[in-house]
């Protein structure tokens, strides 16, 4: 899939997955008002309790094959009846390129990722806390239409429950679309754990108590804080998830089915996976002016821990031109290039090999 603007279907050729809410579309065009009127009606339709028809033990990230990373890629959907009963579960998660949003979903059932499809649209509004879904869930709808399977299950890079007005974006998404959803955040966007959460070990759950920045009762358990991953050393330590209901699973439930989707890593597999798919297109996708893009590899300097690493990186144009770059390594770090140069600076704090890559922003 590439640069997909949302349309009706064609005669004959309807959704497997359908925003059935369209009064609920969140628009980027509404005011910061009637954004968060409309949330509050979202979070008074929302079932923040267990209502599906899957088994969730059956839910796992792994079998005795191994991990869904370990898999080969079907870019089919598996047709009814010939695969197991496993649920089918999406990872939902975006990766941005100046002003457009690249929306990445994977499935998967089981360790076997069915299918995979992504949306690139552009974005028309800036990152406002509490109103994410209104930049974000436009991208994120047009990628779930494109799907020829039904998930059971949307594993959502974002808040559930754990949002000002109880309608964060997996609450948002999966009320437009009917679907059993979960919330999954790498920050705390509101309300106030019950005991600290720092340096918990490996499973830890601690629960997210509302406090009077939320529009429901102060005390009211809206979530968890989820160790998935823990140091050994006392002197390195792994942030928690903030896992949340998003529509029709219970906080326990959602919480229990993040534990098990987590395959060896911090993230839950789905979301881990649709966050490197959209890296993935990310890199393969030019930006309107040409897209020039720059790749390296970057080296240790025989210095200290703290020593930032350099890279040098050819910018791809026929006439040898040196634009403004931006600089992203896979691992997430940072840095930028000078223009008229080709010299970076990368702020990973570790001096080791690891691959990076740049985009020409002209």
């Amino acid at each position: 899939m590439g640069r997909v603007d949302p349309a009706a279907p064609a005669a004959g050729d309807p959704n497997a997955v359908e925003f059935v809410r369209p009064a609920f579309l969140p628009e980027a065009s509404l005011s910061r008002a009637e954004m968060k009127s409309l949330q509050r009606e979202i979070a008074a339709d929302a079932v923040f309790t267990d209502d599906f028809a899957f088994d969730p033990t059956t839910i796992s990230a792994t079998t005795d094959q191994g991990s869904a990373t370990q898999q080969q890629l079907d870019d089919t959907a598996p047709e009814p009846g010939t695969d197991n009963d496993a649920p089918l579960v999406a990872g939902v998660d975006q990766a941005f390129l100046d002003d457009e949003a690249i929306s990445a979903i994977v499935v998967l059932r089981g360790n076997e990722v069915v299918e995979r499809t992504h949306a690139v649209t552009d974005l028309s509004i800036p990152y406002i806390p509490g109103l994410l879904a209104f930049r974000e869930g436009g991208p994120i709808v047009a990628a779930l239409e494109t799907l020829d399977c039904e998930p059971d299950l949307l594993c959502i890079d974002g808040s559930g429950r754990i949002h000002y007005r109880q309608a964060g974006l997996a609450t948002h998404i999966g009320v437009g679309f009917d679907v059993p959803s979960v919330g999954i955040a790498k920050n705390l966007l509101c309300g106030s754990p019950r005991e600290s959460v720092d340096g918990r070990p490996s499973g830890w759950r601690t629960p997210i108590a509302a406090d009077d920045s939320i529009d429901c009762d102060e005390g009211t358990s809206i979530g968890y804080a989820y160790q998935s991953r823990q140091y050994d050393s006392p002197n390195r330590h792994i942030n928690p998830l903030y896992v949340s209901s998003g529509h029709r699973v219970a906080a326990d439930t959602a919480v229990d089915l993040v534990a098990a989707l987590c395959d060896g890593y911090k993230l839950p597999e789905p979301t881990r996976l649709a966050d490197s798919y959209a890296d993935e297109i990310k890199h393969e996708c030019p930006n309107r002016a040409g897209g020039c893009v720059a790749t390296g590899w970057v080296a240790a300097r025989k210095a200290a821990a703290l020593t930032p690493l350099t890279a040098t990186l050819q910018c791809a144009t026929e006439d040898g031109t040196h634009h403004r770059l931006f600089i992203r390594d896979r691992a997430g770090d940072r840095a930028g290039v000078r223009r008229g140069g080709l010299d970076g600076v990368c702020n990973r704090p570790r001096p080791r090999r690891h691959r990076a890559a740049g985009r020409c922003r002209l």
